[in-house]
């Protein structure tokens, strides 16, 4: 069987890389699990199927026309011949409720499952715009179950919009991250690393706030925060720094991909997963934390993970609030594991391959989809 998996994001966007990545690998899961899928997508403002343009995008008015319109009707065509339908939810306008209904009139057994990244999702919109916007996305969310067959989630809900869920939780593709040959010196300055597209749930502001009491208390150790990424939450990260006097132990670098991440990572000892999801509210499952664990890079974390209990030594679980991070037992945590651990590299990249990939994430979807499928015999 071959399906096609459709994304309404311009995918070659450089805020968007993480999400590119996650999609790409998931297309990967399903086609070493014997469902290969086509990618339609936005690339550069163009509608492109599986790295082929098929309409192009030419100046501002027809890129924008292009991330709506255009996007939603190429869906029946590039539809028609696919054994099974993957979509990234994106909001539901009339155009994508529209494309739908098309679709199920020509193709009424085609499975059509639906990937909603973050549950409840309304708690993201910040802003007046982000909640107008959101209510037009809106307008079709109750018609969904009318065509959708199963919801992909990474929540414990059962039941979203009246349609079934698929529970699992996000993975990586743990082949594509490299770890690094031994863990940095403890007897350094302890570099602490955030990698994000900056937002208010990343939590940042915790460790920044911890950093400022930890050097007033002259707890000794010097320890440097590393910012990797931009976003909407620079500047108040830069001002909350600046206003704490803390040039030397706080760093923005900006994006890094590439080798230039895998270097920057290969020498940090402590990863900073998110730790303000309590501020949106939702269930869900973090890409950063899976991606620090197959990378051997010990990590905090702010929220409950099924995939990280608290057993787990190579992670520490901060409180689902609001409060500073307290540096001081953040450097004892990590001295200890070193201690009991002098290398966790293996243990943590082992702990990533039985449990962390999209192939033994993306297992539900692929045994539903063997149900509703029917192979001819050979």
């Amino acid at each position: 069987m071959k399906g096609l998996y459709v994304a309404r994001l311009d995918l070659n966007q450089a805020h968007l890389a993480g999400v590119a990545r996650k999609i790409e690998a998931q297309i990967g899961a399903l086609a070493e699990a014997g469902a290969p899928a086509d990618l339609l997508c936005l690339r550069d403002g163009a509608v492109s199927l599986s790295e082929t343009t098929i309409i192009p995008s030419n100046g501002r008015w027809a890129t924008r026309w292009n991330h709506h319109i255009s996007f939603h009707n190429q869906i029946v065509d590039a539809a028609t011949s696919a054994d099974f339908l993957i979509i990234r939810y994106q909001g539901a306008p009339p155009s994508f409720i529209s494309a739908l209904a098309k679709l199920k009139q020509r193709r009424p057994d085609l499975p059509i499952a639906l990937e909603i990244p973050s549950w409840p999702f309304s708690t993201e919109r910040k802003g007046l715009r982000a909640q107008l916007l959101g209510a037009f996305e809106d307008t079709g969310n109750t018609r969904l179950h009318h065509y959708i067959d199963r919801i992909i989630t990474f929540s414990q809900a059962d039941e979203i919009f009246g349609i079934p869920t698929l529970r699992t939780d996000n993975g990586v593709n743990v082949s594509t991250i490299p770890t690094p040959s031994s863990p940095p010196p403890v007897e350094t300055t302890l570099r602490l690393t955030g990698v994000a597209n900056l937002s208010f749930w990343h939590g940042y502001d915790r460790v920044i706030a911890g950093l400022a009491s930890y050097q007033k208390d002259g707890c000794g150790r010097p320890v440097r925060f590393e910012i990797v990424g931009s976003g909407a939450e620079e500047s108040r990260l830069r001002q909350q720094a600046e206003r704490a006097g803390l040039g030397n132990a706080v760093h923005f670098l900006g994006p890094l991909h590439g080798s230039a991440l895998d270097q920057h990572m290969a020498g940090c000892h402590i990863g900073i997963s998110s730790i303000g999801m309590h501020r949106l509210d939702v269930d869900t499952s973090n890409i950063k934390s899976r991606e620090f664990c197959a990378r051997g890079l010990p990590f905090v974390i702010g929220y409950p993970d099924r995939d990280f209990p608290q057993t787990l030594p190579f992670v520490l679980h901060l409180p689902a609030d609001d409060t500073a991070v307290d540096i001081a037992t953040l450097v004892r945590w990590y001295e200890k594991l070193r201690t009991d651990r002098p290398d966790p590299v293996p243990e943590m990249r082992a702990y990533a391959e039985a449990n962390l990939t999209w192939h033994a994430k993306f297992k539900p979807v692929v045994d539903w989809l063997h149900t509703r499928i029917v192979e001819p015999a050979p």
